[in-house]
């Protein structure tokens, strides 16, 4: 069956990978952009890819939150409203590029159709008109002549440009302003290279700590957007979230909410309510709610993405242990304990069954909701103790060590809380009877929290907190 007698075919589009030396890997970039703008100029077919899905979480925007957790984007069999996936893969040898692009039938697990192109690095304008066609061939002439029209169509930046937001990448940590500075360079070459504007706005607003200029230019990566009529596609998503995501930057929750909503309806459009991004928008605005001090916005919008997971397959369901988890600790700050008990023994379960389901697959991503896990049993303890459940908090105190002995987690950052958890414990014991002995193990398990601090280098806020005991509880021994 032919991909153009289909209607409303929806294709995800992978991240293009490199597998020569990194030096190249500004192709990756130039290749994807020329395989969205081509399948976008092309009528009954929607675009969706994996870059604005994970753009839509992006971890350093939305740190606080707790929240987000890029494994949870970019896997394609999330992808219901899919029904092919575009794969991309090349790599250089000397002067010549050569790939394989796989467009892969989502629904039957099948290669639809392969093709494979090359060409000198410098011709790669005339490379990557050949691959969307190559994929999407017919044998109609009028179908054949929609093809060619999307050679004519679709607008190439630069390669130059790109090799200039590579630079920008490999130095924005060690030294934004000369990233900055790159991608400048690259949107000097050409203004309307939507990519150097995000970018840009990125490096101003999370790492030189400039939300306003920043802004300035999102704004004009939407007015680009907007101009060229592509703001109706599902790249324009990422958009939404930079913006929401700088003003809750500038503690602006009114706009950061009212961008998040619109990311909301963005994703409607394109029937992606069951993603991660999707959840974790009503996720995000729970939160921002509660910055607000308003107890209602934050409850109504959890219980959105509760909804939404509860929609989805239980297979999947686990998936989200963290939203759950998330909204138990929230919930107890804003002096909702009751919500705070429901949730965190749903949030536990689904964490079991995560760690049970990943088990040796992914040692990495296993280790990562393994912890997790284990500083959701440790929140869950305290919130216990602080509820009057001694008893019932140090069974989890407990299962909490256990799994971190279990798996050597000695000196990391889930031990070092769970041991200020812990003195906590102690010196609400030390209250009722034995004073001298519990405050003394008090004191040792916040001592142990200050060593392991500052072997990892941590030094905020549980690391303060045992601080503060310490001195507290050394006091009140010198009494006695």
């Amino acid at each position: 069956l032919s991909l153009f007698a289909q209607s409303d075919i929806v294709i995800f589009v992978q991240d293009v990978k490199n597998s020569s030396a990194a030096e190249h890997n500004w192709i990756a970039d130039s290749l994807g952009d020329a395989m969205v703008a081509d399948l976008s100029l092309l009528k009954n077919i929607v675009v969706i890819t994996a870059e604005s899905r994970r753009s839509a979480i992006d971890e350093a925007a939305f740190s606080q939150t707790g929240l987000a957790d890029e494994g949870s984007v970019i896997n394609p069999s999330d992808m219901k409203t899919a029904n092919y996936s575009l794969q991309c893969t090349y790599y250089v040898q000397g002067s010549r590029l050569q790939g394989t692009a796989l467009l892969t039938d989502i629904k039957k697990g099948s290669i639809y159709k392969s093709s494979r192109f090359s060409g000198p690095v410098n011709d790669i304008f005339k490379i990557q008109e050949t691959i969307i066609p190559a994929l999407l061939s017919e044998t109609k002439k009028t179908r054949k002549a929609d093809l060619k029209n999307v050679d004519e169509k679709a607008y190439r930046v630069d390669p130059s440009a790109y090799k200039l937001l590579q630079k920008a990448r490999e130095t924005i940590h060690e030294d934004p302003r000369k990233a900055l500075g790159y991608v400048e360079s690259a949107i000097a070459i050409d203004s309307t290279f939507i990519r150097a504007h995000m970018l840009a706005s990125y490096i101003t607003a999370f790492t030189l700590n400039k939300p306003r200029r920043g802004i300035e230019y999102v704004k004009r990566a939407d007015t680009l957007y907007r101009k060229s009529g592509k703001s109706n596609t599902f790249p324009y998503a990422k958009v939404y979230m930079r913006y929401a995501q700088i003003y809750r930057l500038q503690k602006d929750w009114d706009a950061s909410i009212r961008y998040l909503k619109l990311l909301k309806d963005h994703y409607e459009k394109f029937n992606l309510t069951g993603t991660f991004e999707y959840i974790f928008a009503d996720s995000v605005m729970g939160h921002l709610y509660r910055k607000k001090k308003d107890k209602a916005g934050f409850k109504r919008h959890f219980h959105y993405a509760f909804k939404s997971i509860r929609s989805l397959d239980k297979d999947e369901q686990y998936k989200y242990a963290k939203v759950f988890a998330s909204y138990s600790l929230s919930a107890f700050t804003v002096h909702m304990p009751e919500e705070s008990l429901k949730y965190y023994p749903v949030a536990l379960n689904y964490y079991k069954k995560y760690t049970a389901q990943l088990g040796n697959k992914d040692l990495d991503r296993s280790r990562k909701v393994l912890t997790e896990r284990i500083d959701t049993i440790s929140d869950y303890a305290y919130v216990l103790l602080r509820q009057g459940k001694p008893s019932e908090s140090k069974k989890y105190l407990d299962q909490a060590e256990g799994i971190i002995k279990s798996n050597n987690y000695e000196s990391t950052y889930s031990r070092g809380k769970l041991f200020v958890f812990q003195g906590e414990y102690f010196m609400s014991r030390a209250k009722s009877s034995d004073s001298h002995r519990y405050y003394k193990k008090a004191l040792q398990s916040f001592q142990s929290a200050q060593r392991t601090f500052k072997h990892i280098g941590y030094n905020k806020r549980y690391a303060k907190w045992a601080n503060v005991r310490v001195r507290h509880i050394s006091k009140k021994l010198e009494k006695q």
